[in-house]
């Protein structure tokens, strides 16, 4: 599977995606665990979290087959593969060997999974007292934040569809895929994509933010009722 994956990278590499506006700057308590999102509301605070939020098109390697796991497993045989090879110049016994390598790669694939791997997620904030939201972004290494008044008609659902751009790439993946007894279910197949979107003005320039993206129109149609129940309800009461 490794090999496969490799040589398709080679072949076709990553497709380049462009996405809407998600920020300059750059899973679900209410609604239940199989959500891909966390809503939550305290008083007039009301936090919406989730790592679902860029309508991607998607590349030639499928999910199941190229994903962060195998990223990290690749990235951590790199590492093990050149720590080995120092350790089998300095230490004579194959033994203690093979156990610090064991090691090395046991950390080194958690370590990257946990933190150059790791999967960004965007959380939005809704103040009611102040009339502010607060868009935060968090990648490896980097925390963006953003604040904008809220307006809660500025709250939209639009709608993506993405086509298969590359039918023989996807055929040839396919059929490499059966011959390792692997069969990739929806693979090639068009793509709808129910965006949640702000519409934002900062300094005098309007933006589109999207805070949550699924191929669920009744998803994302709930979130926004939720949001917007809570913006425009006048106590404190919960959903």
């Amino acid at each position: 599977h490794t090999l496969m994956t490799c040589c398709s990278i080679m072949v076709y590499g990553l497709p380049q995606q462009k996405y809407p506006s998600i920020l300059v700057v750059e899973d679900s308590s209410i609604s239940g665990m199989d959500k891909d999102y966390q809503l939550s509301i305290d008083g007039n605070i009301l936090r919406f979290r989730t790592s679902s939020f860029r309508p991607e098109r998607g590349s030639i390697l499928h999910s199941g087959i190229y994903n962060r796991e195998l990223s990290s497993v690749l990235s951590a045989s790199v590492i093990t593969g050149v720590c080995f090879f120092i350790l089998s110049l300095t230490i004579k016994n194959n033994a203690i060997i093979y156990i610090i390598t064991l090691f090395i790669f046991t950390m080194a694939i958690l370590f990257f999974r946990a933190v150059i791997f790791k999967e960004p997620y965007i959380e939005v904030v809704f103040d009611r007292d102040s009339g502010i939201v607060s868009i935060i972004l968090k990648r490896p290494f980097k925390t963006l934040h953003r604040k904008f008044p809220i307006i809660p008609d500025n709250i939209t659902l639009s709608h993506m569809e993405f086509e298969p751009t590359n039918p023989d790439g996807i055929e040839v993946v396919e059929r490499v895929a059966l011959q390792h007894g692997t069969v990739i279910l929806g693979f090639g197949e068009k793509k709808d994509f129910y965006n949640l979107e702000l519409s934002m003005i900062d300094k005098g320039t309007e933006e589109q933010v999207i805070i949550f993206t699924t191929g669920k129109k009744g998803e994302a149609e709930e979130v926004m009722s939720k949001i917007k129940g809570f913006l425009w309800r006048k106590d404190d009461d919960n959903l």
